[in-house]
């Protein structure tokens, strides 16, 4: 199946996997079949096309997760679909979720709950608590947000899953800063330490772009359960520790791919 560059008009772009490029059909669809059953104005579209995307993505990835997960400024957890997002991660060991005090997303006073800054160094007691921490779409509030990324990634012990907005128009009143592209998510998190192993973005026209980013400190562990998703198995994912930083040979497969 061919491929094509990803670039701004680029219609189809491919899913990028450490372990290969994924196909269109896998990864390239519209959000969800419910999106047209929405009223077609413009912030219907730009705001709720890619949530019903990335929640397609999460629920392909979310049961595979048996730890400890904590949704990062989860605010009530809801997915805008009827739905919570601990309901996704239907096999994990315990599930917690963490607010700031603000606007939006303020302490909901549940027992599952931890109050966190994500502009601060993570609190202590919470460090490689978690095998999975969770975010949607926080980090264009945050300022400082590569203090954030390091917050969410000390969180964990394994995997980040981070959801982030590429392109989408200005939205709330208590800050919207930044936008982040596939290869920009990447890098912030393999800074880290963490390896890429999955990352995509919806493509449906006329509304934002989201960027789903799975990462992992223990890339070596999930080699199994990334390949069945259409990777090429002859790439070492080992490989992700090499270069200037962990997830360069994703792009480098990719050219290598588009340009054979």
């Amino acid at each position: 199946m061919p491929y094509e560059r990803c670039s701004m008009i680029c219609p189809n772009p491919p899913c990028l996997s450490p372990l290969g490029l994924l196909p269109h059909s896998i990864v390239s669809k519209p959000a969800h079949p419910k999106a047209d059953a929405f009223p077609m104005n413009f912030a219907a579209r730009a705001f709720r096309t890619p949530r019903i995307w990335s929640n397609r993505e999460l629920s392909r990835f979310a049961s595979i997760y048996t730890g400890e997960v904590i949704k990062v400024s989860a605010w009530q957890d809801k997915d805008k679909e009827g739905s919570t997002y601990s309901q996704y991660f239907s096999s994990c060991a315990g599930y917690m979720i963490s607010n700031f005090n603000g606007h939006q997303g303020g302490l909901q006073g549940w027992q599952n709950e931890i109050f966190l800054n994500l502009e601060k160094p993570s609190p202590e007691e919470h460090r490689l608590r978690y095998d999975v921490v969770f975010n949607h779409t926080t980090l264009e509030h945050v300022w400082d947000f590569r203090i954030a990324v390091r917050t969410l990634t000390e969180l964990s012990r394994d995997t980040v899953i981070l959801v982030v907005p590429w392109l989408q128009p200005l939205h709330t009143t208590y800050g919207d800063y930044w936008r982040f592209s596939p290869h920009a998510t990447a890098r912030l998190l393999a800074e880290q330490g963490f390896t890429p192993l999955y990352l995509s973005w919806n493509t449906d026209r006329g509304c934002a772009v989201y960027v789903f980013c799975i990462a992992s400190r223990h890339p070596e562990r999930w080699r199994k359960q990334f390949g069945v998703f259409g990777a090429a198995p002859d790439l070492d994912v080992t490989r992700a520790l090499e270069g200037d930083f962990a997830g360069r040979h994703i792009f480098d497969a990719a050219d290598a791919a588009l340009d054979g």
